[in-house]
């Protein structure tokens, strides 16, 4: 697929701002600036309610700032079967990439491999940055494949 494109990042694929009066993690956020650095994927894990999302959303406007109008965030929703997770990151980057008449998502729908290509493809053009928040959602064996993919094949698009 070639593409060339405008960016334009659907309002609910935004990155939301940081929390108001998050304080500290700065060593965390050096981490997260350096793991992107050495490798295109960076997973943040712990307990739910610990502040995993607000980490990132924090370290990425301190440490990102300049290309937050790169930065996607796709948020799954508890339940979420794993192949509408690759479709919401696959239809995110497709809308910000306007290749909305050149992709055939619906067509793609029971091949993981190929939706997974698309959006990595997709993924390299901005460069993008993508946060997948709240993966645990979803099938854990799936979305390791998909982890493991991202960071097998992705060049210049970082995955959070």
């Amino acid at each position: 697929m070639t593409f060339i494109r405008r960016i334009r990042i659907p309002l609910r694929n935004r990155l939301p701002n940081a929390p108001l009066g998050f304080v500290g993690r700065e060593r965390e956020s050096d981490w997260l600036r350096e793991a992107l650095h050495r490798s295109p994927l960076a997973i943040i894990r712990g307990p739910a309610g610990i502040g995993k999302t607000a980490f990132v959303l924090h370290a990425l406007a301190q440490v990102f700032s300049e290309s937050a109008h790169q930065t996607l965030f796709v948020p799954i929703r508890p339940g979420e079967p794993a192949d509408q997770v690759r479709l919401n990151i696959a239809h995110a980057l497709v809308q910000a990439t306007d290749a909305d008449d050149e992709v055939d998502l619906a067509g793609m729908r029971g091949d993981p491999e190929d939706i997974v290509a698309c959006a990595l493809d997709l993924a390299e053009l901005g460069p993008f940055r993508v946060v997948i928040d709240d993966l645990q959602y979803s099938d854990a064996e799936e979305m390791r494949e998909l982890l493991r993919q991202l960071a097998a094949y992705a060049r210049t698009s970082q995955w959070i």
